[in-house]
């Protein structure tokens, strides 16, 4: 609505009619458009445009759009619970709390939808009173009747908004298909409301069960993803990683995590804190998880044999039960318990202890992985590096499974910024296929803490076997 003379509108006729005239046969959407506008033209009155756009003088593509991104639909959801609640609008909250993508997206689109500032406000501030009280409250619900009531009795504020511009808030099936991937559980759930099948469903949203060690760790696995893809790690980006398939269930909710801290954002300063602090206590260099014993002459096969080393026994399990396919995958699982347990900034070596190898005293390292905010790094000897060893290595595997050849500035074959199962499963298959290394039971790391086996050192590297394969039972007939 117009609040200054028609004059005045004339004169930014006069003015604008024709860059108008020329955006709207460039093809461009009203949002676009009054995007390009503001910025160009600071100093001209926005409503002047809204209303120019609004009359139809000028034929934009889309005019009818739904310009709504996952924030617009997460907010009408927060909008949801301050409505249902009947909360107050919190001011302060919000302006020192609320999400910046909250801040910049929600604004910005309900001034295409030409409504008033003091309307704008109060938007914000119901939003922000909803996620304070989410974060006090982490099993609140919304179901979908009490959201399509919302629809059908609309607050002033929202009836402001002009649907031929933004489409807001978006009916429920919106949110369902494209928030939720069809479901209005995991729409809810994404964004930190408690589902109203919580009672049915894996992920907890109780604040307590977050450790600080626990938060450390998947903050740094959802970091190392940001920085693959080249994300921001904003709410709802968390929601979508923590919901998904690798991460369902595995990974505190968003609902957990701003109960915890206060809100997203908190959370994510103490997140970050945390990581800093363990990266700080290890920054002097990669070490080993634990230190190698000294010992000043190296054993025989059988010496070793006789200080137990491989012949660990594995209560309850007969070797009947240790298919192939199931060796393999027990030894990734260890794998990835292990780097789990490593601590920032330090470094795993992983080695193939064969009898060849124990016998020739070769004690390289087949894989290195150090553990970094940006993921983990696994490192992979050549095979031209071992001294007293030969084998062929599979080049063609490990260029087709994404590891970079050494060259001058790195001696080693490299995979960089993986999350802990793809680093898993990168060194497992690469030592398997690419070196030959086909036993599983030959297979031994660094010493994690409080790890099965940390009894039986080996006295060349320090290492403990990964997974023992117990021998089959011979028996004696003693009757003849």
């Amino acid at each position: 609505m117009l609040t200054t003379s028609d004059s005045s509108y004339e004169d930014f006729l006069s003015s604008y009619s024709s860059v108008i005239g020329e955006m709207a046969a460039m093809g461009l959407a009203p949002s676009e458009a009054m995007s390009r506008f503001r910025t160009i033209f600071p100093d001209a009155p926005i409503d002047y445009l809204n209303h120019a756009i609004s009359t139809g003088e000028w034929i934009f593509v889309g005019r009818r759009e739904q310009p709504i991104n996952n924030v617009m639909m997460a907010s009408a959801l927060w909008y949801a619970v301050a409505y249902t609640l009947d909360l107050e609008p919190d001011y302060s909250y919000t302006v020192v709390n609320i999400d910046p993508t909250i801040m910049q997206d929600v604004p910005r689109m309900l001034e295409m939808g030409q409504v008033s500032p003091e309307s704008i406000a109060l938007v914000m501030s119901k939003i922000g009173a909803a996620l304070d009280y989410l974060s006090q409250h982490p099993y609140t619900m919304v179901d979908e009747a009490t959201y399509d009531e919302m629809l059908e009795n609309l607050p002033p504020e929202l009836a402001e908004v002009d649907q031929d511009a933004v489409a807001w808030p978006p009916s429920r099936q919106v949110i369902t298909d494209r928030l939720g991937n069809g479901s209005w559980s995991s729409a809810l759930l994404r964004i930190g409301i408690c589902p109203p099948d919580i009672d049915e469903i894996e992920p907890s949203v109780d604040p307590s069960s977050i450790s600080e060690r626990e938060f450390r760790n998947v903050l740094a696995d959802f970091l190392s993803y940001c920085i693959r893809y080249d994300r921001k790690p904003a709410v709802l980006l968390y929601g979508t990683w923590s919901t998904d398939r690798d991460h369902y269930g595995k990974v505190p909710t968003v609902s957990a995590i701003r109960a915890r801290f206060g809100s997203w954002h908190n959370g994510l300063q103490k997140g970050r804190k945390l990581i800093n602090d363990a990266v700080s206590m290890g920054a002097g260099k990669a070490l080993p998880v634990s230190s190698t014993k000294d010992w000043n002459t190296s054993l025989s096969i059988e010496e070793l044999a006789a200080e137990g080393i491989g012949v660990i026994e594995s209560a309850g399990t007969s070797a009947e039960d240790f298919s192939a396919s199931k060796r393999w995958e027990n030894l990734v699982n260890v794998m990835v318990s292990r780097l789990e347990e490593l601590p920032w900034m330090q470094t795993l070596r992983i080695y193939y202890l064969s009898p060849e190898v124990v016998e020739a005293e070769e004690y390289t390292p087949f894989v290195s992985v150090l553990r970094a905010p940006s993921g983990y790094l696994c490192q992979l000897t050549p095979a031209d590096a071992f001294e007293n060893l030969r084998f062929t290595q599979d080049t063609d595997y490990l260029f087709a499974h994404g590891w970079s050849a050494p060259d001058e500035s790195r001696p080693s074959w490299t995979h960089n910024f993986l999350n802990i199962h793809e680093a898993a499963h990168a060194v497992i298959n690469a030592m398997h296929f690419s070196c030959g290394a086909d036993q599983v039971d030959y297979y031994q790391s660094d010493d994690p803490v409080a790890a099965p086996g940390a009894d039986v050192i080996h006295p060349g590297t320090g290492s403990i076997p990964m997974i023992v394969v117990p021998e089959p039972t011979v028996s004696i007939d003693t009757e003849s």
